[in-house]
């Protein structure tokens, strides 16, 4: 007697695995009738051609019983060889053709990977393109509070400012240059306000040229002053922590003079004993660099520059939060539309994008890197600047920045997501008319 299971095919083939499940009380009623046939050597009622009534949940159509149809296979096919569950290294010849599908994958993907990282490269190198050429941008001011007099020092030191501005000439281009401009000395009268000015970021750095630095240094000279200082007659004040790629080149420089060392040897045509001193106001450590670089060891940050320690430490911890949540809802975004099987595609140009403006600040890139104001990234850098160096406080800015985009990316997903949802019940209900009509 042949046991295998008997398989009913109608005009009508069962189009899915649940049709197959939903056909299953007509397939055991049809082959309980075919056993009771059987032994009372009588065929089918004719009225079974019609389903098995109103239990059965028939379709109306006329059912052929077919036994000569083998039961699907639950596991490998008929000879083939049994997987073992962790029993398999990668090179196992049994595994060969799962191990060539996999290795097709791997290198197509990588090779996409790879395809996009060229793409989005050529943004973060032009971010530091003829970063020299757009030096002017860093505006310096002078403020001569020596005498005005055409040879006196002050005005030596204006002048000089003024002629780099102007741009010096290196083989057709100019380079070299900053934005050096003449202040009013009557708005920044003592040395707090041009500590200020400097500190909230008005002036990338003032060059001051001290009362009576002419008539000292004469003076000097008369009487032979052993004790007299030359750094004495010019200061320079800068912030190495608003941003130390930008202020290193802009307070010492290796190969040609800096404009600052410039200024000071203008003076020279006259007396060798001129130099200038330099006030870091925001020192960028080395320690504390290698500390911000390794996000892994907080507990050795200068938390206490700006607030007290507890609370530089929660407000460091929140500011990352904000931008974890700003930037990884924008991934979650990436993800709902292109699904996580290439999210990577997405992730390296969203990386890529934000570092290309914490590198330098924007006033030497080009202009096209001024949208980095308003990425999670630069963010992110401004308001770790201020906890952990004192640097102008924008912070509130900071944390509107990086909420707004938090909260756009929250509504983008969702959106999206509904999107979505609705065209996959659109398409649901499309194919169960279809359904519905051919079973009509």
């Amino acid at each position: 007697m042949d046991t295998a299971t008997p398989i009913i095919t109608t005009k009508h083939s069962i189009a899915s695995a649940g049709d197959l499940h939903d056909a299953t009380p007509t397939l055991a009623s049809t082959a309980g009738r075919q056993r009771r046939a059987s032994s009372d050597g009588t065929a089918a009622d004719d009225s079974d051609e019609g389903g098995v009534g109103p239990a059965g949940g028939g379709v109306g159509e006329k059912q052929v019983v077919r036994n000569d149809v083998a039961p699907a296979a639950s596991g490998p096919p008929a000879g083939g060889p049994a997987f073992k569950k962790f029993g398999h290294k990668f090179s196992d010849p049994a595994i060969a053709p799962i191990r060539k599908v996999a290795i097709k994958i791997i290198i197509i993907y990588v090779g996409l990977l790879t395809v996009v990282m060229w793409l989005a490269l050529p943004l973060y190198w032009g971010s530091f393109w003829k970063a020299s050429s757009h030096s002017e941008n860093l505006t310096v001011m002078i403020l001569n509070r020596d005498s005005t007099s055409s040879t006196s020092l002050g005005s030596a030191v204006v002048t000089a400012g003024i002629n780099n501005r102007n741009g010096n000439s290196l083989n057709g281009s100019l380079v070299g240059r900053l934005g050096f401009f003449e202040g009013d000395t009557a708005n920044y009268p003592d040395e707090a306000s041009v500590i200020h000015s400097v500190v909230e970021n008005e002036y990338w750095g003032v060059v001051v040229v001290n009362t009576d630095a002419t008539a000292q240094l004469q003076a000097a000279r008369q009487i032979g002053n052993s004790t007299y200082d030359p750094r004495s007659a010019i200061g320079f004040y800068y912030a190495q922590g608003r941003m130390e790629n930008a202020i290193n080149g802009l307070a010492s420089n290796s190969g040609n003079a800096t404009a600052i060392q410039t200024l000071a040897s203008a003076p020279r045509t006259v007396t060798p004993a001129i130099s200038y001193a330099s006030h870091n106001l925001r020192p960028f450590s080395t320690p504390t660099a290698t500390a911000v670089t390794l996000i892994n060891l907080p507990f050795k940050l200068p938390f206490a520059a700006k607030y007290t320690y507890a609370g530089g430490f929660f407000l460091w911890w929140i500011v990352l939060w904000a931008g974890m949540m700003a930037v990884g809802l924008a991934l979650e975004f990436a993800i709902v539309l292109m699904t996580p099987r290439f999210v990577a595609f997405a992730l390296l140009p969203i990386i890529i994008v934000q570092v290309s403006v914490v590198s330098l600040p924007h006033e030497l890139q080009p202009r096209l890197y001024r949208y980095g104001v308003a990425t999670p990234f630069y963010r992110v850098s401004n308001a770790v600047r201020t906890i952990i160096f004192n640097t102008k406080n924008d912070i509130g800015v900071d944390f509107a920045i990086l909420l707004s985009w938090a909260v756009l990316s929250a509504i983008t997903v969702t959106a999206l997501t509904i999107l979505f949802r609705r065209r996959e019940e659109r398409k649901e209900r499309v194919e169960r008319e279809k359904v519905t009509s051919d079973n009509a």
